[in-house]
């Protein structure tokens, strides 16, 4: 019905038709008559006035509202738009109101205000949907009486067509005292506090009891992005009845006996019936998509969220751990695409999720048994040709298979929760070798790191990366991090406050790959970077392509102007580091100056830059 609402797991109960009563205004000729405290008095009479003594089916609609009026459970009706047909004595009760003030009113006299714009979307829907899906469900709302004073509600809906207008029913009950009992631990065992859905527990222990009795159709697990970021921007209010509206909007193409349950803020599971195979399940998760693409309008704030879903069939050969589990891998699948934001897992996924498990296996064996190793290329000062600072890159030595080039592991590596870890050896590991270069008395030269974007995301980054330092007694100003544009665009709030604290220390930052993902140039006016690496992809063609040319030229001269060292990389010939110098590029990266090597070819090279003993002159005979 609205931004507050949803389902309590399994959709069940219905309420009759007939307790509508709206149509007792058009078809019969009856006119209600109701007054407010008059549950027993005459319910009708004929308009005409020609005919006094009620028929049958006048007399059957006068018992219907004599029970309406008599049963303590609040009943409303309501024509398409949203207009009151018809309150009982309950409902005026509940609501505070007169039957002359409620009947004729739009429902959304009874909701708070703040609400009103997104439950009028959701009325919308439902007069789309089938009467035999609204029928029968069940939603919690927010609602509000005539003083104002809010409060939840559990409405049972039902709906039918009469006259070519949907109608729908409401059986409500005030859940207050309910919410109260939510809050003790034998209820939380089961279900989440705010929204009395299945959590996490609950929905376990309801999937094990139909995968074991053979009642489980489909799992789809959906993911919702962008909660995070409204919570902390407009606080918990907003947050939790965003959340509320969500589940309305998701509830209602559910059908009868699916489950819906929240495993977290952002992550919910629906879980479906047995009959519920072949093309419904691509089809809801279409339908739960495009619910969530809508606007939300909480507060007097238009709130756009991005959802997620994957989804596994159920058969004999999956248990429930390994239903889950699909869903779950769809569902990274899905998060990642740019197209598809709803994937089924299929034999292709199953294939890929194989080899994800061998791969995260080796990787973790080869940072417990240190397979990985550092190697460093070499960056050239252009203007002198001097070796002025390198990069240290990761490489695996494969017990089977030998060194491998990053290229096989990484892209595996940084979608793993172990990206941290090796990050953390990375950093450890360069700053070892550059204390033992000065310990040997070599001179030291800037050391470029590469960051993942797991690490950036860690609050203690900037404290790690001090400790670090001064363990092995190194300067700040020999360390550099490098960072990908795109990795500060995912948390840009997170990876500037990171950065700036990790200028603050001292270090250096360069941003990587420069002009390859979307960062604007307003990306490098606003973090304190120190170094630009332009990317080889503009270096390769710098010669043939005007195009390239130009936009290294830009990049050079906007970095100039603001202070920042530029770094070209992938230079393999001499026409490329002519051409770079000439546009006034600070240094070179690349094939011609040297290919990634081991220590100690580095530690030769660093050797040449000591000064170096006068020769004796030879005498003239």
């Amino acid at each position: 019905m609205q931004s507050e609402a949803g389902t309590l797991g399994d959709s069940h109960g219905s309420m009759a038709q007939g307790i509508g009563l709206s149509v007792a205004s058009s078809n019969s000729g009856l006119e209600e008559i109701i007054p407010p405290g008059g549950g027993n008095e005459p319910m009708a009479k004929r308009v005409s006035g020609q005919q006094e003594t009620p028929s049958v089916g006048d007399a059957a609609l006068m018992n219907a509202a004599a029970f309406a009026n008599a049963t303590h459970l609040p009943l409303l009706s309501m024509a398409t738009a949203g207009v009151i047909e018809f309150v009982n004595d309950a409902a005026l009760q509940l609501f505070g109101y007169r039957r002359d003030e409620l009947v004729g009113q739009s429902v959304l006299l009874i909701v708070p205000e703040r609400l009103r714009e997104e439950c009028h979307y959701n009325l919308t829907r439902m007069m789309d949907v089938s009467t035999g899906i609204l029928s029968g469900k069940i939603f919690e709302i927010l609602a509000c009486d005539r003083n104002g004073r809010e409060f939840p509600l559990e409405v049972t809906l039902t709906a039918w067509d009469a006259d070519g207008d949907r109608h729908l029913g409401m059986a409500v009950a005030d859940i207050s005292e309910r919410h109260r009992r939510q809050a003790r631990l034998t209820r939380l065992k089961d279900q989440a506090n705010l929204t009395g859905l299945h959590n996490s527990h609950g929905f376990q222990e309801l999937l094990d009891e139909r995968c074991e009795s053979g009642h489980v159709g489909a799992l789809l697990m959906l993911d919702i992005d962008g909660l995070r970021d409204i919570h902390d921007h407009l606080g918990t209010q907003v947050h939790e009845t965003l959340i509320r509206s969500i589940i309305v909007r998701i509830s209602l193409p559910l059908g009868l006996h699916t489950a819906l349950a929240q495993l977290a803020a952002n992550r919910f599971a629906i879980l479906l019936p047995q009959q519920a195979r072949g093309d419904t399940t691509p089809h809801l998760a279409g339908q739960l998509l495009e619910a969530l693409a809508v606007p939300f309008m909480i507060n007097g704030h238009r709130l756009r969220v991005i959802g997620s879903i994957g989804y596994a069939l159920a058969s004999d050969e999956v248990d429930a751990e390994e239903l889950v589990a699909q869903a779950d891998f769809a569902l990274l699948h899905a998060k990642r695409s740019d197209t598809q934001k709803a994937l089924a897992f299929d034999a292709s996924l199953q294939a890929v999720a194989q080899n994800r498990r061998a791969v995260q296996r080796d990787l973790l064996r080869a940072l417990t048994k240190r397979e990985f190793v550092l190697q460093y290329q070499p960056q050239v000062n252009l203007r002198n040709g001097s070796l002025c600072g390198m990069e240290a890159l990761i490489r695996w030595q494969h017990p089977e298979r030998g060194l491998l080039p990053p290229g096989e592991f990484l892209p595996m590596l940084e979608q793993s929760a172990l990206s941290v870890d090796v990050g953390w050896w990375v950093l450890d590991e360069a700053l070892r070798q550059l204390s033992e270069w000065a310990a040997a008395g070599l001179p030291l030269v800037k050391m470029s790191v590469n960051l993942f974007p797991s690490q950036i995301r860690c609050a203690d980054l900037a404290a790690e990366v001090a400790d670090l330092l001064n363990r092995y007694h190194i300067d700040p100003a020999w360390l550099e991090l490098e960072i990908t544009e795109t990795a500060t665009l995912q948390d840009g709030d997170q990876s500037f406050k990171v950065i700036s604290e990790l200028r603050d220390l001292g270090v250096g930052i360069a941003f990587d790959d420069f002009g390859t993902g979307y960062a604007s140039l307003g990306t490098l006016q606003r973090y304190p970077i120190t170094t630009l690496k332009i990317d080889r992809g503009f270096v390769r063609d710098l010669i043939t392509k005007q195009r390239d040319a130009a936009i290294t030229r830009a990049l050079i001269m906007l970095s100039k102007d603001i202070g920042v060292t530029t770094i070209a990389e992938g230079i393999e010939t001499a026409e490329q580091e002519i051409t770079l110098k000439i546009m006034g590029c600070d240094c070179g990266q690349g094939y011609l100056y040297g290919r990634s090597m081991p220590p100690s070819e580095i530690a030769a090279q660093l050797s040449r830059l000591l000064p170096q003993p006068a020769q004796p002159v030879a005498r003239a005979s």
